[in-house]
């Protein structure tokens, strides 16, 4: 839907700059008009209904393996019930049409940004990164589909691979250098010696102690033994709790 200029000013900064990038218009339905955009919606159902029924998936990356084999493969060479077409078929047509995207475009992501810690570590998305040099400034983050990159100053410092769904509390430093000696400042400690103890029943100071990887202590202020508290609380009863002779 073509819409004046000065209702653009509703478009978030982030789609325009997007489309010049692509060379394409970004146009939006007016408000109050969801059914414009029904056949964007209808795809939604079509996954829920269609593809996820019936399937496992092991991890994240094992999901969207299946998702590109279904949609490439499978819906793409299937014909549609109303019309007919086959959209293999219907994009072959299409495409003289479309513009072509340039092949030097770089990949979407997302702009992040962070700050290093005094041993040179990064904290993004539950994992620790290792950013190389001496100088512990912020950086920006560029987050992409498979990979992460590491910005200062308008220079790529390093370049890491995106771990696999799940993956927390991790380190990662350059491969082939000598990793760093010190850990991350704030890094957090794992519950798994924790939930152990507490599976196992053990509650004695020791497991305690080395549930957080440090010896247990005793405390400074000693304890009164059993007699003496007990001979304590017999001469502290209430005036109604005396027994009269």
């Amino acid at each position: 839907m073509n819409q004046p200029k000065n209702r653009l000013r509703h478009v978030l900064n982030s789609c325009l700059r997007f489309a010049k990038q692509y060379g394409f218009e970004f146009r939006c339905h007016a408000v109050k008009h969801p059914n414009r955009k029904a056949g964007e919606e209808r795809s939604f159902w079509t996954v829920e209904t269609n593809f996820l029924p019936g399937r496992t998936f092991a991890s994240l990356e094992d999901l969207n393996r299946q998702a590109l084999e279904w949609a490439t493969v499978r819906m793409h060479h299937r014909a549609v019930k109303k019309t007919g077409l086959i959209p293999a078929k219907a994009f072959e047509h299409e495409r003289r049409y479309l513009v072509e995207l340039s092949p030097h475009l770089p990949a979407p992501y997302c702009v992040y940004e962070r700050g290093t810690d005094e041993y040179g570590y990064l904290s993004f998305q539950g994992n620790y990164y290792w950013v190389p040099g001496s100088k512990r400034e912020d950086v920006k983050i560029l987050l992409y589909a498979d990979r992460v990159k590491i910005y200062q100053q308008q220079t790529c410092l390093v370049e890491y691979p995106l771990p696999a769904d799940g993956v927390k509390n991790a380190r990662f430093s350059p491969p082939g250098q000598p990793a760093p000696r010190h850990l991350p400042k704030h890094r957090k400690h794992g519950s798994q010696h924790e939930e152990q103890r507490l599976r196992s029943g053990d509650r004695s100071p020791r497991s305690c102690g080395s549930s957080i990887g440090t010896r247990a202590r005793r405390c400074p202020i000693p304890r009164a033994p059993c007699w003496a508290a007990a001979a304590a609380r017999s001469t502290c009863r209430r005036p109604w709790q005396t027994s009269r002779r």
